[in-house]
């Protein structure tokens, strides 16, 4: 089961027109291949996308995903093997591959049967909170971990409501898409 996911979106348009459509796919551009992006649990990596990548002009939704969803989770071991499995299989070097093309590879050339995809990602220059496992130690545990989802398909999304709008000028009404 997923946790609450946040999906950011580029602040363009009436948010009565951006909410009707939202979420939004991303296409080819997306590391983790087609999909519906969403943070899991943690708003502030969404906020961090939204002034990052949308030059702070951006709107958060806040989304569930239906019960049943299955999820290829490369924070899980026994998915972790298949995806390594998969690009042993698909590229001789592994600089040579890139996580989406062995995605995309399970997805188009294999009998892939999962509804989304789940992963870590670390920004680098995020404020990402961490805290160490014992005293003077360098490696920490993360304990806002940067997650996300990408859905495939819109009708695994059960709810999305809009939360947050960084335009001033706005409408601060809460907005429901069922």
């Amino acid at each position: 089961m997923l946790d609450v996911l946040y999906h950011t979106s580029q602040g363009e348009g009436k948010i009565s027109e951006v909410v009707k459509s939202a979420p939004f796919r991303s296409e080819n551009d997306g590391w983790l291949s087609q999909g519906y992006y969403f943070w899991e649990g943690f708003i502030e990596h969404a906020h961090y996308w939204g002034k990052t990548h949308y030059h702070g002009s951006y709107y958060i939704f806040k989304a569930k995903a239906v019960n049943n969803i299955c999820v290829f989770s490369l924070l899980e071991p026994i998915h972790l093997k298949i995806f390594n499995k998969t690009c042993d299989l698909i590229g001789k070097n592994r600089n040579d591959i890139t996580v989406r093309d062995v995605i995309n590879f399970l997805r188009d050339k294999t009998k892939f049967s999962f509804d989304a995809i789940k992963a870590y990602t670390s920004f680098g220059s995020i404020r990402e909170k961490w805290i160490p496992y014992v005293e003077s130690n360098t490696r920490q545990l993360p304990t806002m971990p940067a997650v996300q989802i990408c859905i495939f398909d819109k009708r695994s999304i059960a709810r999305i409501e809009f939360v947050y709008s960084s335009l001033e000028n706005d409408c601060s009404e809460d907005f429901i898409m069922v």
